[in-house]
């Protein structure tokens, strides 16, 4: 797999190629606080 997103990444533009490189953000911790109150 990560093979296979190297070379995806390589044949795309700088900007969308460290856009999908880039690890999606950790929700805020004020969702996990929600999510344990509604629990």
């Amino acid at each position: 797999m990560e093979i296979r997103q190297a070379t995806a990444g390589a044949a795309l533009p700088e900007p969308v190629r460290d856009a999908v490189n880039t690890p999606a953000p950790l929700p805020p911790p004020v969702e996990a606080g929600a999510l344990g109150d509604a629990d």
